[in-house]
């Protein structure tokens, strides 16, 4: 129940202890019934919204806009990924040079390309292509150590193919530009009059997935008006057609009341489907779950696994940054909330660093830039 704290032991609440009398305030504080829980995460909360939080988790970059970015230069909005030169729009990616809107990228000259194969070369608009040193391939999938591909699923250590037709390099080379330009010529148009053309990745219709039932829907989630809106596919929840036998919010205060008849309920999330989380309604504890809360003390959940998921990354910042200046107004933060402990390099004016943040002005962290943060939490 600790933040902005460096080198400390035996704390609690930001307040020091002895060994002795932290053991035993962990006791009294700490319960592990289920209320417990939700009024120290309550509690925790409030201590965060007062403690400093860094406009980014970023080091040993030159010119670099994103969160959790790092060994990276001349790179923008840039996330979870390090080892970036001149990219820019690049999510979980390791390695890559001259690359924009890609994921799971690790080499050079690719665009808009999801997991393209360590070590590739100038491929576009592609996805999940398997092993490495995939080279000069566009609208390809499951491609595999092969280069000079357009519009090729599945092969492997191939050369010169289109639509997984094998060519000799002269055809293949005279037939490429061509069928860039009839793309241009003849574009495919969406049921919302959107334009595909040589350059733009697979429209979303042509997707496997459903927008609410695919890792998209973690980072940028939307409500089902806003996915059909937009022209993705929306995927109708299940009708389970099952009963609970207990509701979630029913279930024992603690561990220590439960045993292993618990595995034959079927348990009602508490949410009921009333929550922006793909809710499964109902669920059951499996046998290595109950070992796990039997083993840590802990109560059993009373939310589905999917809301209990959703609920924690809500507090992950989304992958967007937002303009703002450095909120540290000399000696205290600009809410006067936080009180500075140490002289800053400005002194007693307001700080002059902008920063680009993925926190928005919107919301009530105090966001501190790199010299004031490290000031005040050494």
């Amino acid at each position: 129940m600790c933040s902005n704290q460096r080198n400390k032991q035996y704390h609690i609440f930001n307040q020091p202890h002895t060994k002795e009398d932290y053991s035993e305030q962990i006791k009294r504080i700490f319960t592990k019934t289920a209320d417990n829980i939700q009024q120290l995460k309550k509690q925790f909360h409030q201590m965060y919204l007062k403690s400093l939080h860094k406009f980014a988790s970023q080091f040993s970059n030159h010119n670099v806009t994103g969160d959790f970015v790092y060994n990276s230069n001349n790179s923008h909005h840039i996330y979870y990924s390090n080892d970036q030169d001149n990219c820019y729009h690049m999510l979980r990616s390791i390695g890559n040079k001259d690359c924009s809107d890609c994921i799971g990228a690790a080499g050079e000259l690719m665009y808009e390309t999801t997991a393209p194969g360590i070590d590739s070369y100038c491929v576009k608009f592609s996805a999940h292509n398997a092993s490495g040193n995939n080279n000069f391939y566009e609208y390809c999938l499951f491609v595999g150590t092969s280069k000079n591909m357009l519009g090729c699923v599945g092969p492997t250590k191939k050369e010169y193919c289109i639509l997984n037709k094998q060519y000799t390099q002269a055809e293949y080379e005279e037939l490429l530009p061509k069928i860039r330009q009839h793309m241009n010529d003849m574009p495919y148009t969406d049921k919302l009059g959107k334009i595909y053309k040589y350059g733009e990745f697979f429209p979303p219709k042509m997707s496997p997935f459903a927008y609410n039932d695919c890792v998209a829907q973690e980072f940028y989630p939307l409500s089902k008006e806003e996915i059909i809106k937009k022209g993705y596919i929306w995927q109708e929840p299940a009708d389970r057609n099952i009963t609970p036998t207990i509701m979630g919010s029913d279930l024992p205060q603690s561990i220590s009341e439960v045993n292993e008849s618990i595995l034959k309920e079927i348990i009602g999330c508490k949410h009921q489907g009333n929550c922006n989380h793909p809710c499964t309604l109902c669920y059951r504890i499996q046998p290595q779950e109950l070992a796990i809360h039997i083993k840590t003390g802990m109560p059993l959940p009373d939310t589905c696994p999917n809301c209990a998921y959703y609920e924690r990354i809500k507090y992950r910042n989304p992958l967007q940054t937002f303009s703002r200046p450095c909120q540290c107004a000399g000696t205290h933060s600009d809410n006067k909330v936080w009180s500075n402990s140490r002289e800053h390099f400005h002194k007693n004016a307001h700080c002059p660093n902008q920063f680009a943040t993925s926190y928005s002005p919107q919301r009530e962290e105090i966001i501190y830039c790199e010299q004031c943060y490290q000031t005040e939490v050494e």
